[in-house]
This record gives structure tokens, sequence and C-alpha cells, in this order.
């Protein structure tokens, strides 16, 4: 079992590195690697393009493409909105670009796009840190209604690099530029890989353009090397990334099922029950070979005719239950009344007497968020609503920048953070990582519990707490991916994807 990890440079990052390298050297490369992907695009696409430029250097990019393609006899428009042009005016005349391909835009954008077959977003880039004006917004609005084949450079207009979001006064999303393709240059961007990011493109062709070797303390991660993720890589790119091979860190075979991987569900109050058994599932589906289950004196009944391999306890249990486990997890279904509360008060009170291996988790967030702890050995699973009472935060602050919001939970409550969502951040006390994997369809009821239920098991399948936990995201996503792939997105339920873990886990495909 193999994890691999891509490094994703901040904007200060790559500056720094670009400030080595001449400038129009750098734009000239990235015109021959866009006009690359851009000929490569089926014919169809190729009779009559537009590139819209913009002020700074995502608009230099498309004056150089102009340029390349111009010469190569294709049919292109410049655009510039705003008064652009003017700050483009040099390169203009350094590139000896047609003054008849050149346009102010000071006519009805709908029509004039009516017959482009391809358009290029050059409009503003990975340096972009402000809101788009209303005029570069509904420019972006019109043309995203556009059926020609769409590309950006470097990153689809309005959406930031570092993955902040703006929102607006009725909480909406601003108009950002919606790509078939995104042709990325020397890192690729954090903000392409989580909340509305992922909205925003098809495919990206990545190329590196500088020489060095790059580090960072934030990385994406895959289970397949990245094959099964719509990323081109160019061979400079993949020198970047780093694989772990968790396989000679994994326990060894469990020999006798009482004394090995045995873990401990604390959850399933009476009308919660679902959430319970999805997890339990999960986790003996994955690596858990002796559960123990905790739940309502009434569900702690029924648990065993559903499934026969768990051993069923009620809440009172706890403490005799709690020194016979080597793993724990806390809150699939445990509701929110006061024996709720009491349960969760017990079980941190023994927590901090022995320090376990931990997972929180739906309603056990919700009280740790009124008494909070700081344990090193936890991960901790909020979505965008449980992490802002986690942080004590609107709902807003999480959403607007999920990357400062996953290493504020950590820094809080210690441990591992793992903010769920499109893209799912995971967060240790160094570093950040992006899942890679994931899709729309796992935005189902019960699909956190199946997760929760799957880190538990992996946590048997390897002695490195963070790996079980990017190997559980991991696998719990990919294999949402595959279903997908075979059956659509609708209908995708957290029963289908434990199964499918199961699959992977035996044919060893990670």
């Amino acid at each position: 079992m193999k994890i691999s990890f891509l490094p994703l440079l901040s904007i200060k990052e790559i500056k720094k590195i670009e400030s080595g390298y001449n400038h129009h050297d750098l734009l000239d490369n990235a015109s021959k690697c866009l006009y690359k992907s851009i000929t490569n695009l089926e014919e169809k696409y190729l009779s009559n393009i537009l590139i819209i430029c913009g002020p700074g250097n995502n608009g230099a990019d498309g004056l150089y493409l102009s340029s390349i393609l111009i010469k190569s006899g294709y049919q292109v428009d410049i655009l510039f909105p705003d008064d652009f042009r003017s700050k483009q005016s040099a390169l203009i005349k350094k590139l000896d670009l047609p003054e008849n391909n050149i346009h102010n835009l000071n006519f009805d954008l709908e029509n004039y796009i009516d017959n482009k077959t391809l358009i290029v977003d050059a409009i503003f880039g990975s340096g972009l840190n402000k809101q788009l004006n209303k005029t570069i917004s509904d420019i972006i609005y019109t043309i995203n209604k556009h059926q020609s084949f769409k590309i950006s450079i470097d990153i689809p207009s309005g959406l930031d690099s570092e993955g902040k979001q703006t929102l607006t006064d009725n909480s909406s999303h601003i108009n950002i530029f919606r790509s078939n393709l995104v042709v990325s240059f020397v890192s690729l961007k954090k903000g392409l890989f989580t909340a509305q990011g992922r909205d925003h493109w098809n495919m990206i062709h990545h190329y590196k353009l500088v020489t060095e070797k790059l580090t960072s303390n934030t990385f994406l991660f895959s289970l397949d090397d990245f094959k099964s993720i719509p990323i081109s890589l160019d061979d400079f790119s993949h020198d970047d990334i780093f694989v772990e091979d968790i396989s000679n860190q994994t326990t060894t075979s469990h020999k006798i099922k009482k004394t090995d991987a045995k873990g401990l569900i604390v959850g399933g109050n009476d009308e919660y029950l679902g959430a319970l058994l999805l997890a339990a599932k999960a986790a003996i589906k994955t690596g858990v070979r002796y559960l123990t289950t905790l739940s309502s004196v009434k569900n702690s009944k029924i648990v065993p005719t559903t499934l026969p391999e768990v051993i069923s306890h009620s809440f009172t249990e706890i403490v005799n239950q709690f020194p016979k486990s080597e793993a724990f997890l806390v809150g699939p279904g445990l509701g929110r009344n006061n024996l709720s509360e009491e349960v969760f008060s017990s079980f941190i009170s023994l927590l901090q007497k022995k320090e376990i291996f931990t997972i929180i988790d739906a309603d056990a967030i919700y009280f740790l968020s009124k008494n909070q702890s700081n344990f090193k050995r936890w991960v901790l699973t909020p979505h965008e609503g449980e992490a802002a009472k986690l942080l004590n935060k609107k709902i807003n602050y999480i959403v607007e920048d999920r990357y400062r919001a996953s290493k504020e939970i950590q820094k809080k409550y210690g441990g591992i953070s793992v903010l769920k969502g499109a893209g799912t951040i995971v967060r240790d006390d160094l570093n950040t990582y992006i899942c890679a994997h994931g899709n729309p369809g796992m935005a189902m009821a019960g699909m956190g519990d199946c997760l929760s239920g799957i880190l538990l098991g992996c946590h048997f399948m390897t002695l490195n707490e963070l790996h079980a936990s990017l190997l559980g995201i991991g696998l719990h996503s990919k294999a949402a991916d595959l279903i997908a792939h075979e059956s659509g997105i609708k209908g995708l339920l957290p029963s289908d994807v434990i199964q499918q873990v199961s699959i992977l886990l035996n044919k060893e495909l990670v």
C-alpha cells in the first residue's frame, strides 16, 4: 500500500522561485506549453479562438500565446475588458500583434462570442488577491453560459489560489470562470483542490517550467500516484512526487482476535442506530478484528441481530469496556441529550487517564466544542458546520478559508484534524494534506459515519497514525470515485462505499 504526495506551493513561494528566472523566458516557455495543450485539442475547437487578456502576468501569458497561434495560422481574437489594453501596450508592441486582432470590450459580448469555439481565460491568474469587480464578474457569467471549450491559464479567473472564498452579501459565491481545462505552471495551486475550486475545472495540464525540486508543507495526496485524477503532469513535476510505502509499517497478521485489533465504538442512541451500524460495518470490513459497540439499552439489543460479528453493550458498560480496547471511535449516532453528554464526559475522563488512539466524530464533536480538550492521539472529523462550533465561529468563517480553519482546529485541540467536504483537508502539527479523490455524490447522510469506521479500521493497518488517517480518507474517497465512474453519483450510498473499500483492500489497488 502506497500514498503519493505532491507538494503545493504558496503564491509567495512560487514568486520567490520565479524571481531567479528571466521573466520573458518564463512567459515564452509558458506560451509554448499552452500552445501544445491547445493544439492537442480536437480540431472542432480550434476554428475560432478568443483570448481574453487581463492587465498582469496572466494577460501577458495570453498575449504570448496569441502571438504563437496567429503566426501558426489560427483565427485568433484578443479581447481586453476595462482599460486593460493600456497596461499591456508595451508587450503588444514587442510581440508585434496585428491591430485587427485586438479589441476592447465595447459591444454585446453574448452575441460576439456566439461563434467562438475556444475561449481562453487570461484575465487574472494566481496573483489575484481581491474580489472581481462587477464588469469582470458579468463577463465571466456570460462566458460560463457559452458552449465553447474553455481554458484557463494557471487558475480560473476569480478563484483564489490559496483556497480562500469571497462570499457576497447573500452568501452566494461570486462568478468564477468554469474551465474545461486549466493549464498550470510551476506548482499546482491549493485553491484548485478544495471547496468551490473543485467545481471550476474538468482537467489540468501542469508544466513545471522551473528546474529545482519543489518542497512545501502542503501536499496533495493520492492512493494511485494521481493516475485516476484528471491531472496531466509533465516529467519534471513527476520528479517532485514522493511516495510513502506503508506496507512495511503494517501490523503483523492478527493471530489471536481477542488480543489484537480490538476497537470500541460509542454511539447509537435511541433514534440513531443507523449511524452506529454504518460505522461498525465499515470498521469490521476495514481492519478491526474484535469490535465492541456501546449504545442505548434498546439499541444494544438490536445491534447483534444486524451485525452478529459485533459485541454489543449499553452505555453503562463504558468504564468496564474502556481498558479492553486498543482504539476508540466516539460519536456516530451519539445524540445530544443528557445521557449523550454524560457518556461523552465519562469517556473524556477515562481518556485523560490513559492515552489511547481515538476518533471524535459527529455528536461527540458537538460536546467537545462545549468542553474543550487537547489530546495528541485523536483524530477530529468535522464537516464545516461542526468546524464552526469547534472554533466558536459562524460557518462563513470556515467556508471563507478551509485551510485556515483546519489549521486552527488542530492547534486548538491537538492531534489530527480532518475537515470534511469537497477536497477534504487533513492537518497535523506540521503539515497540511488535501485528498485528491472524492466526488459530489458523497454528500449523502451517513457518509461521515462510514468514514469514521474506516478510519478506525485503518488504525490497525499501519503503525503511523497520520498514515492511517490519510489511508482511510483516501480509501473512502477513492472507493466512492470508482462507484461513481461505474454507476454515476446519484444514489451513491455509504454501504456501497464500505463494500468497495473492502474490495480495494483485498485487491491491493492502493
